[in-house]
């Protein structure tokens, strides 16, 4: 009764088995950070990519709140997004072959329960889900839940016997697990090689307590009171089941992530925080190419590029003239973002590994997407840039220049895959200034706009040749 994710399916030009692990790997990862996630072998994706992905998630509701009838409600899946994230990638099985597992499965119970030396045998097993659904052909997985026994002369040397079962079949790791998990995974070892031969394949595998309390359609298949092997009918639920449990939620099913796009945004620029990427990912990212001095230079420099969240200053900023006369107001992240462009500085020589950042540069962008039929324009504004000294030094100045190319680079690649997917062919353009008044905005807009004159082409190639797997 698992989600299936279908052969070939895909979101925003990214197979959809590549979303489900990034969306796991945000949930149950052990980093949030895009940039980390890109870097799993199981994603393997550019860190642009995975922020319009997480982004889309979170607009389509698939990222919310969970846990809201809870204590504890914290940000992580709906249920949406939980169905996606528990999806199966596994190709559909043709019933019969699937029935093939079964008829070995109900042979393998009878042999179990022909010998007298093992410390349990099989009872009942019943079948439900899609192995019982006549429209089905083939199968996701093969639902069954089993009722076992134990004989009366192992019920006082139960776990020894396991134990002793499990080192004779090579299940070394199982038997040497300590604490509780020495005790129960001798058994699950022993099980699975004698009822699964090793691995349970296409079986999922449940209690008969869990099947009563699902209420759904069943059949019994293997009754050891009946000789082993039975044809029973289908029932609309088991005898004993008093109806669907209250901790048994609906069915999930893989939501229709087309049907809830939400209008176009900016992407949040938190989740572009530079401190995490090092010199050759910030190469890669552009906009200089790895033999260009100013890639170089960037690359070598320590990561000081802090996104501004809120009233006060990040970790590890040192208040200076920048931060006294920088205080941007109303950020939301999208339409109006701040940051902090920095140099380490080492308040104690005796401790040169521990850093401070003094602020060089506070910048704020404005960004924005104004659609229309047959056209789309993103908009970049500098709205103002706040300096150390005379002028701009060069180092920050390139590090500027790079956030800048981070954040339109990743919000004209959430428009291109959006409009791939909705099929429009609409002509995208891209916009960059600043007021007038602002020389220092304009200084940063003009060397920026230098960079991102072509990026509109340049994200569609980069998106197509990861779409077409170049």
């Amino acid at each position: 009764m698992s989600v299936t994710i279908e052969r070939g399916a895909s979101f925003l030009g990214v197979p959809l088995i590549k979303v489900r692990n990034v969306l796991r790997s945000w949930r149950y990862g052990a980093s949030r950070d895009p940039r980390e996630i890109a870097g799993r072998k199981d994603v393997m994706l550019d860190p642009r990519t995975v922020m319009v992905l997480l982004e889309e998630l979170r607009d389509r509701s698939l990222i919310g709140i969970e846990g809201e009838d809870t204590a504890h409600p914290h940000d992580g899946l709906t249920e949406a997004g939980k169905a996606l994230a528990g999806a199966s990638g596994q190709r559909r099985t043709p019933k019969e072959r699937a029935g093939r597992l079964v008829a070995d499965l109900l042979e393998r119970s009878r042999q179990i329960n022909a010998r007298t030396d093992l410390p349990f045998s099989v009872q009942e097993i019943w079948l439900f889900g899609s192995m019982i659904d006549p429209s089905r052909a083939d199968v996701a997985d093969i639902d069954i839940a089993i009722r076992f026994g134990r004989p009366e002369a192992f019920e006082t040397t139960f776990f020894e016997r396991f134990r002793d079962l499990a080192l004779e079949m090579g299940g070394r790791s199982a038997v040497d697990a300590g604490g509780v998990l020495g005790l129960i995974r001798p058994e699950m070892y022993v099980v699975n090689q004698l009822l699964f031969g090793g691995h349970k394949r296409l079986f999922s595998v449940g209690t008969i307590e869990e099947l009563q309390d699902l209420a759904c359609p069943c059949r019994m298949i293997f009754d050891a009171a009946r000789g082993g092997a039975v044809d029973d009918p289908v029932l609309p639920r088991h005898p004993k089941s008093a109806g669907r449990a209250a901790h048994i939620g609906e069915q999930r099913s893989l939501p229709d992530l087309f049907a809830l796009r939400q209008p176009i945004q900016p992407i949040a620029a938190d989740l572009t925080d530079s401190e995490r990427y090092y010199g050759d990912e910030q190469i890669a990212v552009g906009p200089w190419s790895a033999d260009d001095p100013r890639a170089r230079l960037l690359a070598d420099a320590p990561r000081s590029i802090s996104v501004l969240k809120g009233a006060g200053l990040p970790e590890r900023i040192k208040p200076n003239v920048v931060t006294k006369r920088f205080r941007p107001a109303g950020l939301d992240q999208r339409n109006r973002a701040a940051v902090l462009i920095s140099e380490p500085v080492y308040p104690d020589p005796a401790q040169p590994w521990q850093t401070a950042l003094m602020p060089n540069i506070g910048l704020v962008l404005s960004r924005s997407f104004v659609e229309e039929v047959d056209t789309v324009t993103y908009r970049v504004e500098v709205l103002e840039a706040v300096h150390k000294g005379v002028s701009i030094d060069f180092l920050s100045a390139c590090k500027a220049v790079w956030w800048i190319y981070l954040l339109a680079s990743t919000d004209l690649e959430r428009l291109i895959r959006r409009d791939m997917e909705g099929e429009s062919e609409r002509r995208p353009a891209m916009s960059l200034s600043a007021p007038f008044a602002h020389e220092a905005a304009g200084a940063l807009a003009e060397l920026s706009q230098q960079e991102l004159s072509d990026l509109v082409n340049q994200t569609r190639k980069r998106v197509l040749a990861l779409r077409d797997g170049g």
